[in-house]
């Protein structure tokens, strides 16, 4: 199971990612593959970041496509397209199908007043506001068992500039942030470790949280 968590402040962002992968079997189930871990947060040259929920080969489609483009509403005109593609050629696997209906790209974009993320579905295209905190998933999740982390950390959210330095800023996420993989990766097929990036107008940090202590 593939999950994601997105973090709007007033000034920054954070996207993290899992890192679990899964093959499709001869009859067309969706099955964890237990050795292989899919790293799914790209940058583009802007270094802005962008990642998917559904079929990779899907998302990275679009991504290679339009790699040095910055508009959003091509990057939605091409996911359409490409969704339309793979569903046509699963349309008898009722678990792809759903999948691929429900594959959503999380980006970012670097403005005036800092990085912004957007929500990008084959029909809308969805701004972040701030403060605001956003899951994905590769299926139809029920957040009751990480609703209390996920609201601790929604009512955690701050900007950069009332940390020291912008270390403290993403190590105050991770320590949120951690705990909330580990229970996800108990209840399911989603990994316990995870690919972070931090942006900000001043620069970015992309690193590989193993998250075993």
């Amino acid at each position: 199971m593939t999950f994601i968590i997105a973090i709007q402040a007033k000034d920054s962002i954070v996207v993290v990612s899992d890192t679990s992968s899964f093959y499709i079997t001869d009859d067309g189930r969706i099955k964890p593959h237990p050795h292989k871990r899919l790293p799914k947060l790209t940058l583009d040259s802007h270094q802005n970041v962008r990642t998917a929920n559904g079929i990779s080969q899907l998302s990275d489609m679009v991504f290679d496509t339009i790699a040095s483009n910055q508009e959003l509403h091509e990057l939605r005109r091409q996911l359409a397209k490409v969704s339309d593609v793979y569903l046509a050629h699963f349309k008898n696997s009722p678990a792809l199908v759903e999948q691929i209906q429900l594959t959503t790209i999380y980006c970012s974009l670097l403005l005036d007043t800092g990085p912004r993320l957007y929500s990008i579905h084959t029909d809308s295209i969805e701004r972040f506001e701030d403060n605001s905190i956003s899951i994905l998933s590769a299926k139809h999740t029920d957040p009751t068992n990480i609703l209390l982390e996920l609201q601790q950390l929604q009512k955690s959210i701050k900007p950069v500039k009332e940390f020291v330095d912008e270390l403290s800023c993403i190590s105050h996420y991770l320590r949120l942030i951690k705990p909330i993989f580990k229970k996800t990766h108990t209840l399911g097929d989603s990994s316990m470790d995870f690919h972070v990036y931090f942006g900000a107008s001043t620069g970015y940090y992309f690193e590989h949280i193993p998250n075993t202590y």
